[in-house]
């Protein structure tokens, strides 16, 4: 099997798991001011979000003619990520929510091949903030741990 059948496979299993969950889930006649306090709002969102992922993966599959074989897996680096994953999960709710994050995604990035410290810094802060405020602002929740306003003043 070649990449270019692989990712249409791929697309399409993602695609229908997230139509589908998405059907499962939506509540038809919300209102709208609602919508943010509903806590399925943000897993929507990201079944959305998916879903459109998984249809430009299959539209641009079936768009191109040439197909490359499939690489066999690296190991090394897929278990180190998969540790470091299971290593966030268990201390996240002990540790909080930025410190944990603030060493998984240097750490993940590094794994991943990106080598350059300003661009791990300028990612790292830029992502703990963004999803710390998102969820703050657009979900009226605070992820565990300290937060931003601490650091902030």
């Amino acid at each position: 099997m070649n990449s270019r059948v692989l990712n249409i496979l791929y697309g399409v299993v993602f695609l229908g798991s997230s139509i589908y969950l998405y059907w499962v889930s939506v509540e038809t006649g919300v209102d709208a001011r609602r919508v943010s306090s509903d806590p399925m709002w943000y897993p929507q969102l990201l079944l959305i979000l998916l879903g459109l992922c998984a249809g430009y993966l299959v539209l641009r599959s079936v768009l191109t003619r040439e197909a490359s074989p499939v690489q066999s897996v690296v190991w090394k680096p897929l278990a180190a990520t998969l540790a470091a994953a299971g290593t966030y999960l268990a201390v996240f709710e002990k540790l909080g929510f930025v410190p944990s994050t603030v060493v998984l995604i240097p750490l993940l990035s590094w794994l991943l091949g990106f080598r350059r410290v300003a661009v791990l810094v300028v990612l790292t802060v830029s992502f703990t903030a963004a999803v710390w405020y998102g969820f703050h602002l657009l979900l009226n929740e605070t992820p565990p741990g300290i937060g931003l306003p601490t650091f902030t003043g």
